[in-house]
């Protein structure tokens, strides 16, 4: 199977995380948008140089592995994430 369909014959520097968060500020809620490539994000999560539950290396960069990271980090509440999206050249994929 050829492993770069998933990304569109794009390159995976094309591929970034774009999530909005929740923070606390004086006497309100303001939320915040962070856009963050998929290398740093691997490495911000110490994913980097490691394998999958199904022993692919996540700098693969696979289908799979962007919706686990997208659910991981919308799950985890102390994040107050709630918005997550994976764009490739700027088109949303997830």
């Amino acid at each position: 199977m050829d492993q770069t369909n998933y990304r569109y014959n794009n390159n995976i520097s094309d591929i970034n995380f774009r999530y909005v968060f929740q923070t606390k500020k004086d006497h309100g809620v303001i939320q915040k948008s962070v856009k963050m490539d998929y290398y740093k994000m691997i490495d911000l999560l110490e994913l980097k140089n490691t394998n999958d539950d199904l022993g692919v290396s996540y700098n693969k960069c696979t289908t799979r592995q962007l919706q686990k990271i997208q659910m991981t980090l919308l799950r985890d509440k102390d994040l107050n994430i709630i918005k997550c999206n994976v764009y490739v050249n700027n088109q949303i994929i997830l």
